[in-house]
């Protein structure tokens, strides 16, 4: 067995470009090794910034021969009277067999001729040399360019090629460059050559590491990480911010920490405008004890750890510098109001069709109040929302954020309680870009909630008006993750509301050269989706989910209490006889869109006699209990009162007579009693049990 190792080199590329760029070469790898017949025990990437690497342990020393079936002209074209025709020779010849050999196979157009050849497979080496530039310049980044006077595009111009099949060169070409069995080193550090003798991942990484290149990305953040933590323990203090460690893992090959500090006085400022400025600009690391913030940061630098003073003092110089751009515009922007900044919205453009922030703002606060009505918000905490939608946006006329646009929001909030507003109001607004990751457990104040969610619910139904909806590969306004986030807010909030109702309200409010009617419809297809992956990466069954989001109701509490109440059902004796009566009455009716009433005198038979005064006997205290979301109860009552009903029925009723109107009463029957509980608690015909699945 074969090991394979590719590294392309380029110059410095930005780290956000380093993990798709490896993603996409694993996939294509995948896909090219498959397609060439290729197996293998394992298939891996890494990469830094300045080199993208692809190893694969296990590969045969070439393809396996194959047997396939090649289709030739049809029978009638290719033998006249048995005898082979020019068509038939000519096949056959292609293929080095005699007329006589060929096959005949027939489908739905006739009968044909097939020649059975055998396909010898080729030597891995040529195999690699074909697939490699297909591999590497199939990946896409967010821009690339053109270098030289090659037609190669690529996320920067790349400066050498490795690859080796175990010992062996393997002769490729990758824009313009051959492949050969060295690499580099760090190019500060260890800027020399390097002969790679064999494909052994393992050696090749050790080789790198001598030469100052980590080039393991789990490494290389641990070693960043321990570095961190020693450099804050030797000061007495904890390393902040440490979400940006993957970002700079990347930005480096050879990561070593150093401890700088700035001026004093630059404490006064708030926290999260240190924070923007050491974490967010310079991508360093705040450091803090339990009394606050210190005037030190980390910085990492992409060298050994010997020369890391050397460039201390440029680092403090720069943060000194941008801290005083910070305490400037700060300053500035205190001298007037947070409402004041507001005024000046109507001059920022939020989106070409959809106008200015000030437009934005106002849509928001008319939103907000509606749903403050709906959820019966109290009177106190009704003018604190309305409150919080007024200013959430005034932030983005100020300084800060044109210097700093990190600090949408968080310096708003800041803002806002220097102004003197109350708690509910600077939460709202320093919260409303909070990232909610999936499995977070989080806690809002119900104005928080409120703002959140009337924001994003006109995000949503504004870019899809524009036509930005997501597409399989692009959503370039992040409307999935927006149609996530209500999800998480409907869900730890408890709101008791429609969605649907939320996104007609929403697309009221759109300027009418964009709004179209279909809007809310489309958005809750896809919010629906969304609800679904929701439901399931809970931890639900999929037929579970299937079932409840068969309810036209898109309301997160109720769907989550009806899916509670199957959950609960599902572990009843009764659970399999329920769903086959809900199942059953669909089953028979399927194919029917009939609407309108049962007529009684139209019922003839004993059994449906009965199953229909049960049916209406039923009804008030089913849809009772169902308004009260006392749905466990209600399937109780329903199955005891038409379970046994439902079967009678079918065993002894034969539905489908010649007589038009009779049998038209009967599906409505059925039909009845099936939307009865599939249109108001769940579909149980989704529901799966072990022999169906």
């Amino acid at each position: 067995m074969a090991n394979l190792l590719v590294e392309v080199m380029v110059e410095e590329m930005p780290s956000s470009y380093i993990e798709p760029a490896l993603r996409q070469m694993k996939g294509w790898a995948k896909e090219l090794f498959s397609q060439n017949n290729l197996t293998y025990r394992d298939l891996g990437t890494e990469g830094t910034l300045r080199r993208l690497v692809l190893f694969v342990e296990g590969l045969p020393s070439k393809s396996p021969s194959r047997i396939e079936k090649v289709r030739g002209p049809a029978l009638s074209i290719a033998f006249v009277e048995g005898k082979p025709t020019k068509a038939a020779l000519g096949f056959a010849r292609k293929f080095g067999i005699e007329p006589e050999d060929l096959e005949t196979e027939e489908d739905e157009n006739g009968a044909y001729c097939v020649a059975t050849v055998k396909i010898e497979g080729r030597p891995t080496l040529s195999i690699c040399a074909d697939i490699i530039p297909q591999i590497v310049l199939s990946v896409r980044f967010p821009k690339s360019m053109r270098w030289g006077k090659g037609n190669v595009s690529f996320a920067r111009p790349i400066r050498g090629v490795l690859a080796l099949l175990d010992g062996a060169v393997v002769p490729t070409k990758i824009a313009g460059l051959s492949a050969s069995n060295t690499t580099r080193g760090h190019p500060f550090a260890a800027p020399g050559p390097i002969t790679i003798e064999t494909a052994d991942f393992k050696c090749y990484a050790d080789a790198l590491r001598k030469a100052f290149v980590v080039v393991e990305f789990d490494e290389r953040k641990k070693m960043l990480e321990a570095r961190l933590n020693a450099a804050a323990f030797s000061v007495g203090a904890n390393v902040e911010e440490d979400e940006i460690l993957d970002e700079v893992a990347n930005m480096v090959e050879y990561p070593s920490v150093g401890l700088a500090s700035f001026e004093e006085r630059y404490l006064a400022l708030p926290s999260a405008v240190l924070k923007a400025v050491i974490k967010d600009t310079m991508k360093y690391f705040p450091l803090r004890t339990s009394s606050g913030f210190l005037n030190s940061f980390l910085f990492v630098a992409d060298r050994p750890e010997g020369s890391i003073e050397k460039i201390k003092e440029g680092n403090e110089r720069v943060v000194n510098a941008r801290l005083e751009d910070a305490k400037f515009y700060f300053e500035r922007d205190r001298k007037k109001s947070l409402k004041e900044f507001s005024e000046k919205l109507g001059g920022i453009i939020f989106q070409e069709s959809l106008g200015s922030y000030k437009d934005v703002t106002s849509r928001l606060v008319w939103l907000v109040e509606l749903l403050v009505e709906k959820l019966k918000f109290r009177e106190r905490e009704k003018r604190l929302a309305l409150e919080a939608a007024s200013l959430l946006k005034a932030d983005l006329a100020t300084q800060m954020v044109a210097e700093f646009p990190s600090l949408q929001g968080t310096i708003g909030g800041e803002y806002a309680r220097l102004d003197g507003y109350e708690k509910e109001v600077v939460d709202a607004i320093a919260h409303q870009y909070f990232p909610i990751k999936a499995g977070e457990a989080f806690s809002l104040s119900p104005v928080t909630a409120v703002v959140a969610l009337a924001d994003r619910l006109l995000s949503i139904v504004g870019f899809w008006a524009i036509g930005a909806a997501p597409t399989g590969t692009k959503d370039p306004f992040a409307i999935r993750r927006h149609s996530l986030n209500i999800i998480r807010i409907l869900d730890s909030s408890d709101f008791d509301i429609d969605v649907f109702e939320l996104f007609t309200s929403a697309a009221q409010q759109l300027p009418d050269e964009v709004r179209h009617e279909n809007i809310p419809y489309e958005v809750a297809d896809f919010f629906r989706e969304r609800l679904r992956g929701y439901f399931c990466e809970g931890g639900n069954r999929s037929d579970f989910v299937e079932a409840v989001l068969s309810v036209k109701s898109l309301n997160v509490k109720d769907a989550k209490e009806r899916l509670d109440a199957l959950q609960r059902l599902s572990k009843e004796p009764l659970w399999r006889r329920l769903c086959e009566t809900v199942e059953r009455t669909l089953k028979i009716s399927r194919k029917e869109t009939h609407k309108g009433e049962v007529l009684f005198e139209l019922l003839f038979e004993e059994e449906e006699r009965k199953l229909y005064e049960r049916y209406v006997n039923l009804r008030p205290s089913f849809e009772e209990m169902v308004s009260e979301r006392k749905y466990y109860e209600a399937s109780i009552l329903f199955h005891n009162a038409l379970s046994d009903a439902v079967h009678d029925f079918f065993d002894k009723v034969f539905v489908y007579v010649e007589d038009e109107a009779l049998r038209r009463n009967r599906i409505l029957l059925s039909l009845s009693v099936y939307r009865l509980y599939a249109d108001n608690i769940a579909d149980l015909s989704k529901i799966l049990f072990e022999s169906e699945k």
